[in-house]
């Protein structure tokens, strides 16, 4: 059979476009589907990369503040704690002219591996001293936290005379136990609350 020119083209053309169709579908389509699939793996690849370095520069400077909770005063008996605690909220109260109305006993609860104590004292005095007392706390070295304040004029509205009742905690470590004796009786210690 013998073929016209106009046939031999379009056979060349239909030729040309399956040839291009199936080297689009068996190379060029899984490559470049391929190479997208490889950008997004990059993409969450360098997201893993850079949590891990924040995570990794998050903890050297936690280890800092860390390091310097425990040399400054972190302590590891919890009755070291309160006499801390409240030997310092005794000299800024003396050091601010602040008056102390009430200070009910410390209350305390485990968290983790840590013990927390919170106090709860009841002042008197002027604003400027209660700026200066707020100073002190927020600039202290031992582990402190104000968790929250309450001020109310004491006499007439219009006068520097206010009551404060602050909510004040601090933590202590919880000491390892050593042995199993030593685990059951600190469980049934921070359980009842007893042993500080």
């Amino acid at each position: 059979m013998v073929y016209t020119q106009r046939e031999k083209k379009i056979a060349i053309a239909v030729m040309a476009l399956l040839g291009a169709w199936v080297l689009y579908s068996v190379v060029v389509g899984p490559y470049l589907d391929r190479r997208a699939q490889i950008e997004k793996d990059l993409q969450f690849v360098q997201a893993d990369i850079d949590k891990s370095d924040a995570l990794q520069r998050k903890q050297q400077r936690l280890l800092v503040v860390w390091k310097a909770m425990n040399s400054n005063g972190l302590q590891s008996d919890a009755g070291e704690a309160q006499k801390q605690i409240a030997h310092t909220l005794e000299d800024w109260r003396t050091q601010t002219g602040l008056t102390i109305e009430t200070m009910p006993t410390p209350q305390d609860h485990a968290q983790g591996k840590f013990r927390v104590m919170t106090l709860n004292p009841t002042y008197v005095g002027s604003q400027a001293m209660l700026a200066q007392m707020l100073w002190r706390m927020e600039t202290a070295s031992i582990p402190l936290r104000l968790e929250k304040i309450q001020i109310n004029p004491r006499a007439k509205e219009g006068f520097d005379d206010l009551k404060i009742v602050m909510t004040i905690s601090t933590l202590s470590r919880i000491p390892a136990a050593t042995g199993s004796n030593d685990r059951a009786a600190n469980a049934t210690a921070d359980a009842t609350g007893a042993g500080l």
